[in-house]
């Protein structure tokens, strides 16, 4: 039985709020620390994205493209053709968040 605490991530609450530095700097650690536990752990963490279905599809797509960026960064290195596919992906999915949200995607 696994003690780790459940990641929510609530995009509602953060539409809500105005976005300023720190929120944005608790939304990005909370990224931060979630994509660590994925490339530091073997064993998975509990993460519950809530809000609108379009914006939770959104987050999924962008978040997933920022994973797949890293793994190809760690496998190919920063010059690679696959590594700038990744990242023309990644770049895609994060300014379909960004539109569809409102809420600006805390890595750059």
């Amino acid at each position: 039985m696994s003690n780790r605490k459940e990641v929510i991530i609530d995009l509602e609450f953060v539409k809500r709020k105005t976005l300023n530095e720190g929120l944005l700097g608790f939304f990005g650690d909370l990224l931060k620390y979630t994509l660590f536990q994925i490339f530091g752990s073997d064993t998975a963490i509990p993460v519950k994205v809530i809000g609108k279905e379009s914006d939770v599809k959104s987050f999924a797509k962008a978040f997933s493209s920022e994973e797949a960026y890293i793994r190809a960064v760690k496998k190919y290195g920063l010059h690679k053709k696959e590594t700038y596919n990744k990242k023309e992906t990644l770049d895609k999915a994060v300014s379909e968040f960004e539109k569809g949200t409102g809420i600006k995607w805390p890595f750059k």
